[in-house]
């Protein structure tokens, strides 16, 4: 899901980035809002991804599959926006990263890598 926000905003995307693995290569540990946000066990294992949609005075994220009232699953039914509750962040994911300067179309797949 990260990956088509990024592709229907005109972004470029990594090869392979519908494995939460494939972005991190691209985190930093500053979050800003727009960023995506890295969940894993080890900074090279990423399980779960989301999108920063606030940073304060609380921080929200929108994420799929997610559980019932926030809980800490990636199992859930739904998509939704909700507080960040979880504490194995990784790191974020700047949109600014993934700017193309050889032109942009709305859903149009460029890759990072190329």
């Amino acid at each position: 899901m990260a990956g088509i926000w990024f592709i229907d905003c005109g972004l470029l995307v990594p090869a392979g980035f519908g494995s939460v693995d494939a972005w991190l290569p691209y985190m930093v540990k500053s979050r800003a809002p727009g960023s995506l946000v890295i969940y894993g066990p080890h900074p090279r294992n990423g399980e779960h991804i989301g999108l920063l949609t606030r940073v304060g005075p609380i921080v929200l994220t929108r994420e799929g599959n997610r559980g019932l009232a926030g809980s800490n699953t990636n199992n859930g039914i739904i998509c939704d926006q909700a507080a960040m509750t979880r504490q194995d962040v990784l790191g974020y994911v700047p949109p600014e990263k993934f700017i193309s300067t050889r032109g942009r179309g709305r859903g149009r797949l460029i890759l990072a890598d190329e």
